[in-house]
């Protein structure tokens, strides 16, 4: 029992001698009042820079999308030309074919049915 009063005390005076210590109050002066005045100021400024910084940044942006854009539908265009050329050409190439074989048709025509005359 004498040893449980004895803790119980010894316990006691170490609670109590560290909450003295916890208890003490952290001085806060006028510089350090006016170091978080300074630099709220400076977090202030360098919020402003972030911001111009973001506007100018957009519009950079914006101003190379618009530069891609207009790229994009002059290729685009240029692609529908070279379709419309390809066609083109398919096109010449079935006439020209028809042209220049429609002699050597007729021609083989008039030799069947001399041909067949002939018999």
């Amino acid at each position: 029992m004498k040893k449980l009063t004895i803790l119980i005390a010894i316990s006691t005076l170490l609670i109590s001698f560290n909450l003295s210590f916890a208890s003490k109050e952290v001085p806060f002066t006028l510089d350090d009042r006016d170091r978080l005045i300074r630099v709220d100021e400076g977090l202030k400024a360098v919020n402003q820079r972030i911001d111009t910084l973001e506007n100018s940044l957009n519009q950079r942006i914006d101003t190379l999308e618009n530069s891609l854009n207009r790229r994009i539908d002059t290729l685009e265009n240029l692609l529908y030309v070279v379709i419309a050329g390809i066609f083109a050409l398919i096109g010449f190439v079935i006439w020209d074919r028809r042209t220049a074989l429609a002699p050597a048709i007729r021609k083989n025509k008039e030799l069947n049915e001399d041909s067949l005359r002939h018999l």
